[in-house]
């Protein structure tokens, strides 16, 4: 009794105690994957405010997959999943942007574009894939599939394309809409077209130039103090829109040593003598080491010039030189040659039915009945006519190259059963060509786990005395690695375009500053890769402690000051381009230029100097004009307005390409993320 009336008194404390337990289980959950909480588990991306969802970027990822595997491609994951991603990013862009403009595309104009005389290229070539004679009847078929004895299991698939192909004919129409819009509201004025045409005016002038390059960076010192004050007065060009986040990234390539080079040449030295004291391949086959790949070519088949040569002068038996091209040591050798028919030019025609239909069939084609006719004839399931097989590509059974070969000229039953046969008619057959079969045996010399184990340990032995950023960086030439310096967005696929390395920028976005990574050498690419990460720029500008943002700001003062030191050594002191040529220790330059070219022969880019040329008045000394790469004096000795005015409709379309609607149209998507916050969150998934 004791005890309980003990545990009543502290009730109160330990339902306290249970609560702060319950409440810091809670709170720490809600930290740790507070995305539930605000809905963000699932979200790939946001536009503006609107999410983008895993599941929909998984299925559209499915699908983007597959296109490029069946186009036998082998690209990084990681760009395709970014690739997906930006084009669900600008499809959520267009989408907010047209419903604010009202665009619309109506049940009428879609008709028109998909069935009507507007129809689409890819529209009518859908249709003639699906055996429909045009795009209304395709619609009917998918739609209505009963009328054409069809179930809606059979018209699933290309029903499923048909309403693809809808959206994405709707997105192009309003697409279309949209740049109509956007280049009608930005045409090119009179004042656009006359400048546009004093542009095209050539000058000839003379130029005296004294380079930056000329005043030592001793006599042009910057401080600290200048830069901040530079810093403070241009910041706007160190406006950064996202995250960034500095690393330094070790790249060691798994390649094999000089002793799996040793074994790699013993072993296939073993190999080449064997193939050349037995008979056939056999002695080789039986290494899985090696690589054999059999063929059977006429000459005009095989791309490779040295097999091609070889195949043509050797002896049955004979072996090729051993090559060694790059990490690949091969040979070839001549199994067989024979002289035969390589083509045949046939007829075809395929029958669906018992024996009776089919020899009913082949009666008609025996009685004179051509193919094109007797498609018309019930049982007829498919024909062809004058196709030229190719028996060497083919490849077909002796015993199938036998029939086809020693057929009489008419139809015959090349293969049947009960409910189907294929008849054929050998119209034709190709002169008799060499043929040859040889066998390529290759080897591939690779790192062995004892190279690539001695890579890994060196590697982790820098790793594990190098535990921070500025060891990472300062220790790493000392230990034979180069540390190179980059930045990292987190909607970048790849470091430096380093193939699979997604898992080392998610780490870096998981990292706390100062932290060095694991080395990441499982990622389907032939490198080991430690990253360490220096710096996180969350700032809304890359600040003035940055190296690059220091470097560029350096320059331009730097600049700044030795143009002043130009000007104040050399101005005033000639009166004419000579005389300033001769103090300067310069020659004299003839150059010619025009508005719409910001480059100066011999100078570089110079903006300021070509808009100061334009407005200089000929034959009047003109300067000192400071530019980007040097100070100069110029003097303009004529003017070629000699050149054809551009029409007002061309030149609205170089306007337009240059400063307007399709200006515009090409930095569409650039131009709304600034006013739709786009944040990426891709990598949370991969």
């Amino acid at each position: 009794m004791a005890a309980l009336e003990k545990i009543r008194k502290k009730s109160v404390f330990l339902i306290v105690v249970i609560g702060v337990a319950l409440f810091a289980f809670i709170i720490g959950d809600f930290l740790n994957s507070g995305q539930t909480f605000f809905g963000n588990a699932t979200t790939v991306a946001k536009v503006g405010g609107e999410k983008i969802d895993i599941h929909q970027f998984q299925s559209n990822l499915e699908e983007m997959s597959q296109q490029v595997q069946n186009s036998g491609q082998q690209i990084d994951m990681a760009l395709i999943q970014q690739r997906v991603l930006e084009n669900m990013i600008d499809e959520k862009l267009f989408n907010k942007e047209i419903e604010k403009l009202g665009i619309e595309v109506s049940d009428e104009e879609l008709t028109e574009y998909m069935t009507g005389r507007f129809a689409t290229p890819q529209m009518y070539q859908f249709a003639q894939q699906m055996g429909a004679p045009d795009t209304k009847t395709l619609y009917d078929m998918l739609f209505n599939p009963s009328k054409y004895n069809l179930n809606n299991e059979m018209v699933a698939p290309a029903k499923a394309e048909w309403l693809k192909m809808e959206k994405n004919i709707t997105l192009q129409v309003s697409q279309m809409k949209l740049a109509n819009l956007i280049i009608g509201t930005i045409p090119a004025n009179d004042l656009d077209v006359k400048a546009l045409n004093a542009g095209n005016a050539t000058s000839s002038v003379l130029l005296v130039q004294k380079p930056f390059s000329s005043v030592s960076d001793d006599d042009a010192k910057v401080s600290d103090e200048e830069i901040n004050a530079r810093y403070a007065s241009d910041k706007g060009m160190f406006r950064q829109k996202q995250e960034v986040r500095r690393i330094h990234y070790i790249t060691v390539d798994i390649k094999p040593s000089a002793a799996d080079e040793a074994a790699a040449n013993r072993l296939f030295v073993s190999a080449d003598s064997a193939l050349r004291n037995t008979a056939g391949i056999e002695a080789v086959t039986t290494n899985s080491d090696l690589m054999v790949k059999n063929s059977t070519s006429r000459l005009s088949d095989i791309s490779n010039t040295k097999v091609k040569d070889f195949v043509a002068a050797a002896a049955v038996g004979a072996v090729s030189e051993m090559t060694h091209i790059g990490d690949t040591y091969s040979v070839v050798k001549l199994l067989g040659k024979t002289v035969e028919v390589d083509s045949i030019l046939v007829d075809m025609v395929a029958v669906e039915g018992e024996k009776s239909v089919q020899d009913s069939i082949l009666n008609l084609l025996k009685g004179g009945k051509t193919v094109a006719e007797i498609e018309k004839v019930k049982g007829v399931s498919g024909s062809q006519a004058d196709i030229w097989l190719d028996l060497v590509k083919a490849a077909p059974t002796a015993d199938v190259k036998a029939k086809l070969l020693g057929a009489d000229k008419g139809f015959f039953v090349f293969d049947s059963n009960d409910r189907m046969a294929i008849l054929y008619n050998v119209k034709d057959k190709k002169a008799p060509k060499t043929v040859y079969e040889y066998a390529e045996v290759s080897y591939r010399v690779l790192p062995s786990e004892e190279t690539t184990r001695g890579l890994r340990n060196a590697l982790n032995s820098f790793v594990a005395n190098n535990q921070n950023s500025k060891d990472f960086a300062e220790n790493a030439i000392k230990a034979g690695y180069t540390a190179i310096e980059s930045q990292l967005t987190v909607d970048m696929p790849q470091i430096d375009r380093i193939p699979y390395t997604r898992k080392a920028i998610q780490w870096a976005f998981n990292a706390k500053a100062g932290e060095v990574s694991p080395i990441f050498d499982k990622e389907n690419n032939d490198k080991m890769l430690v990253v360490t990460l220096d710096e996180v720029l969350d700032n809304k500008y890359t600040p003035v402690s940055d190296p690059a943002v220091k470097m560029l700001l350096t320059s331009l003062i730097r600049n700044d000051k030795k143009a002043e030191k130009i000007i104040a050594d050399f101005n005033g002191k000639a009166n004419d381009l000579n005389g300033y040529a001769s103090v300067m220790g310069v020659q004299v330059d003839s150059v010619k230029c025009n508005f719409a070219q910001p480059f100066i022969p011999g100078a570089g880019y110079e903006p300021a100097l070509v808009g100061a040329i334009s407005a200089a008045e000929p034959g009047k000394l003109v300067g000192p004009v400071k530019g980007q790469n040097g100070v100069f004096y110029f003097q303009v000795t004529g003017v070629d307005n000699n050149v054809p005015e551009i029409g007002k409709e061309q030149a609205g379309n170089r306007f337009s390409s240059m400063y307007g609607g399709n200006s515009v149209m090409q930095r569409f998507y650039e131009i709304l993320k600034e006013d739709n916050k786009v944040e990426y969150m891709l990598q949370k998934f991969y």
